[in-house]
């Protein structure tokens, strides 16, 4: 699942949130892989169309040149979230994808907890998920202390839930089930005791 910017932003007062410029994603497609290999990031500049009174879209950048990857999967975008905890790998890296996330708005730097946010978010999907992440070990050593859902067993909690949830549907089935047969068993009554009324003789005592 890919997420692509809004073409018709709104500035959020929300804190941490923050708002971001229209941005329109292309994405390149192999019929032969079936898989996405890269995307080009257009935008448009709020301030600058303002002040020019028209709008330039230009090319923001392409995925595979800014972030160095071969391929836009799963594996190579796990491997990029690991690299943005690690500073020494790449130090400017993290600070490329915190400019392009908001579209080239937001040219401030990210650090400690803004970055630790930004991090887990890209690598988690679930609130627990991402609430763990936040207070767990340092990012530093998200490489080797800290593994991203896509790569983990489904959590304990969603098991249970899909047990119980299974549970819940048998034990409904097995109620339809009973209440059918005990109507079916007295339709039957029903029906034979309707049978032998209709076969009854009844005679006449005639006075003598």
């Amino acid at each position: 699942m890919f997420l692509a910017p809004s073409v018709t932003p709104w500035l959020s007062t929300l804190p941490g949130v923050g708002s971001n410029n229209p941005g329109v994603r292309l994405y390149k497609y192999s019929r032969q892989s079936r898989r996405i290999v890269d995307y080009t990031q257009y935008f448009l500049n709020l301030t600058a169309a303002n002040a020019a009174g028209h709008d330039n879209w230009t090319v923001e950048y392409h995925a595979t040149e800014a972030y160095g990857i071969s391929a836009v999967d799963a594996s190579s975008l796990s491997d990029l979230v690991k690299k943005f905890a690690n500073n020494s790998q790449s130090p400017d890296l993290f600070a490329r994808y915190y400019r392009y996330n908001s579209v080239s708005r937001n040219l401030s730097n990210c650090t400690g907890l803004c970055k630790k946010q930004q991090i887990c978010a890209a690598s988690e999907v679930e609130v627990d998920r991402y609430a763990q992440c936040l207070s767990g070990a340092d990012l530093l050593h998200y490489d080797t202390e800290y593994i991203p859902s896509t790569t983990r067993k489904p959590h304990c909690r969603h098991r249970r839930m899909r047990a119980f949830a299974y549970i819940l549907l048998g034990s409904l089935i097995v109620v339809i089930a009973v209440v059918f047969l005990v109507l079916a068993v007295c339709c039957c009554q029903r029906r034979h005791a309707v049978v032998y009324f209709s076969r009854s003789h009844y005679s006449l005592i005639q006075d003598s």
